[in-house]
């Protein structure tokens, strides 16, 4: 492909590029083994992959998926929503690691771009996780990297007009039902109605044993939580004998949409009898 443009500063120019969202993917033409993410409209180098090892003839934008063709006519798949949310290059100021084994969009800038970029496609959610606190064990397959539920959905909503943010899945049993209604109210209503409430048991024994939360009975337990949750959300005062209220109330009628989560027979039984999907 013809070299579109060049940079004086950063004397790289891009060659095989791709634009997806505002950023231009392609192949330095100093190092042609460094692929490289610049800003279409400031032509400013947002990272660099070093060291790529192949030569890219060309590529090509499928989704979130870059497809490079290497000169050896080999196929390279690079997630371009992974990569584009890199820090700069060291060279700069230190700043926050974006890329994690699922953690990817793991700094304000990428988590704003992915939010973006499911909105402009038209997806119907953006979804975060809720892991807690990791166990050591654990780790190495997860990673420790989970940004804290509400505030990072709070901070999408900030972010984004038509996307619906859900939960998934939040793990209910780890919180008192009504503070955990409230937080959802409140997104809800600060979002204008986008909320859906996905919830689960959780899985990690060792995470619940660092939050002193019973393991065993966490189903049991989420039941009765899922009961109180429902009713907060319906209504402003819950409560039989010492009735108690919260508000902002949510948007949405009679309350956000509750998604239940979980593989096992008991986790589909619950999904069908106490929640919407």
């Amino acid at each position: 492909a013809e070299k579109v443009w060049a940079n004086p500063d950063t004397k790289v120019n891009v060659s095989s590029h791709v634009k997806v969202g505002g950023f231009l993917f392609g192949q330095g033409a100093i190092n042609s083994r460094d692929f490289i993410c610049v800003d279409a409209a400031t032509g400013k180098v947002q990272w660099t992959l070093p060291g790529f090892g192949k030569e890219v003839t060309s590529t090509l934008a499928i989704g979130s998926t870059l497809l490079a063709l290497t000169g050896d006519g080999q196929p390279v798949h690079i997630p371009a929503a992974v990569t584009a949310c890199r820090e700069p290059p060291p060279s700069r100021a230190p700043g926050p690691r974006c890329l994690g084994p699922w953690g990817p969009a793991g700094c304000p800038c990428g988590v704003t771009r992915l939010a973006a970029v499911a909105a402009r496609r038209g997806f119907c959610s953006v979804a975060v996780g809720d892991p807690v606190a990791i166990p050591r064990l654990a780790a190495q397959q997860m990673s420790t990297i989970w940004y804290d539920t509400i505030a990072t959905l709070g901070w999408i909503a900030a972010q984004t007009q038509r996307v619906r943010l859900l939960s998934s899945v939040f793990n209910l049993t780890y919180r008192h039902p009504l503070v955990a209604a409230k937080s959802f109210a409140t997104l809800d209503h600060l979002s204008g109605g986008r909320v859906i409430a996905g919830l689960g048991a959780g899985h990690l024994k060792g995470e619940f044993e660092a939050l002193g939360v019973d393991f065993e009975g966490r189903g049991k337990n989420l039941d009765a939580a899922i009961d109180v949750f429902d009713e907060a959300l319906r209504n402003e005062y819950v409560g039989a004998d010492n009735p108690v209220g919260a508000q902002p109330r949510p948007v949405q009628s009679p309350r956000p949409p509750i998604w239940l989560g979980g593989a096992a027979p008991v986790a589909v039984r619950r999904a069908a009898t106490k929640g919407d999907g």
